[in-house]
Formats: structure tokens, sequence, C-alpha cells
């Protein structure tokens, strides 16, 4: 097995223990994009790489594994930090694209 798999591997292994220990998602310790829904009306999106549309419609977000998009009505950023955007508005649809 090469090193660079096997660094892989150890770190997969750490994180999930570390998961496991704090009782959090492996996903957050991973850098992986976190999707909360409240509702139809507001969806916080953590880990994000940036916006790569945004129209009232839809909210297209860069992501470590792809690209998510959000569509609906009256959408609107209320909130947009370094690693986390809050889009609120009525939400249709929210889903990875197919890449």
């Amino acid at each position: 097995m090469n090193n660079k798999k096997r660094l892989r591997e150890l770190t997969r292994e750490v994180i999930g223990s570390l998961a496991q220990t704090f009782e959090i998602e492996e996903g957050m310790l991973s850098g992986e994009m976190t999707v909360e829904m409240v509702g139809r009306r507001s969806c916080r999106l953590t880990n994000h790489r940036g916006i790569i549309k945004y129209t009232p419609e839809e909210v297209r977000i860069k992501t470590e594994s792809g690209v998510f998009r959000v569509c609906g009505e009256m959408l609107k950023i209320k909130g947009l930090m370094a690693e986390e955007i809050i889009i609120e508005g009525i939400i249709e649809n929210a889903a990875y694209e197919e890449v």
C-alpha cells in the first residue's frame, strides 16, 4: 500500500474517532459541506467554496464535491460568512447537480 493511500485511511480513522468521541458529524471535521433545512423557508450551508450563481429563483454553490443548487422563489442570501451561507425564501428544491 502506498504512503498516500495509507495516510488517507489513517486520516479517515482519526476523523471517525474524533466525531464519535465528540458526538458530531464526520463531515464537519473533514471539510465536507453540510446542509441544514428549516422547513421550506431556510437553508444553511456550511463548508462551502463560494457562490457560482445567485438570482431570486436559483442559487448555485461550489462545494468540495461539486455544485449544490437551491431553487425556489424570492430567494435571498441572508448570511454570508467564510464557511457558511444562509439562504431564505420559498425553497422548492435543493440538491447536488450531476457533474
